[in-house]
């Protein structure tokens, strides 16, 4: 305490300041050699965009979902396009479609609710991919239009009554292309399961029988658009892998 008081008492005499300029400023390099000294030693370097891009290629190469949502790829454009005309030619409604690309990696936002008039995607959701005889490994994928396969289907479908089943509200689908024409008799339904989270996760989520399943609060969020409809809804569910 001594030796501080007569530093201290040193520096504050007028003739002394200019004298202890030189001390301040390297005492501030020392700090800020500290700092980075610091940093260096626990692992957390300043954080970059660089860094951060860095960061999620690692995640995306461990796991294949890189934390995005895809729903302006050529792709998807396609296939909105596709059921927009579609929708008009038969009579579906022309207003709203739900779109699944289950080529994308489970942990992350495949389901889409769109507006058909611009192509604009409102709500994102995540859904199961079906599974197989055996639980698909994650990043395996496996369809099948055959009764008992436990696979999803690939194709364009239409949205049918709604019904409490055994996990509560659920809609009726029917397959309207080869590839899915047995999905009524499989009972392949859309419908919530609490193992389906509402955020996405760089972990393989839970598997289904088939059936586009997704969060109960995200269930929520899409019935209101199919049961005030006019018209019935349409779904397509593609691999944009494929």
């Amino acid at each position: 305490m001594e030796i501080i008081f007569v530093l201290n008492r040193y520096a504050l005499q007028p003739r002394n300041l200019i004298m202890m300029q030189p001390f301040k400023s390297a005492l501030a390099i020392f700090s800020l050699l500290c700092i980075v000294a610091c940093q260096t030693s626990t692992g957390n370097p300043p954080t970059t965009k660089k860094n951060a891009a860095k960061i999620m290629a690692r995640k995306k190469e461990k796991t294949g979902y890189d934390g995005t949502l895809q729903p302006d790829s050529s792709v998807f454009k396609k296939h909105v396009q596709s059921l927009k005309k579609f929708a008009a030619a038969n009579g579906y409604s022309t207003q709203y479609a739900m779109v699944i690309d289950l080529g994308l990696h489970s942990g992350a936002k495949r389901f889409f609710m769109v507006r058909l008039s611009d192509g604009k995607a409102l709500h994102a959701g995540l859904v199961t991919h079906g599974s197989s005889p055996s639980v698909l490994q994650p990043g395996e994928r496996a369809y099948s239009n055959v009764e008992g396969s436990l696979c999803s289907s690939l194709g364009r479908y239409k949205i049918g009554i709604s019904y409490q089943g055994t996990f509560g509200l659920a809609y009726k689908m029917h397959g309207l292309d080869t590839s899915n024409n047995h999905a009524f008799a499989r009972a392949v339904v859309l419908h919530s399961h609490e193992c389906v989270p509402d955020i996405e996760t760089e972990d393989a989520i839970c598997q289904s029988w088939g059936c586009p399943t997704i969060s109960p609060a995200f269930l929520q969020t899409i019935s209101s658009y199919i049961d005030k409809s006019s018209r019935p809804v349409l779904m397509e569910i593609y691999d944009s892998n494929k």
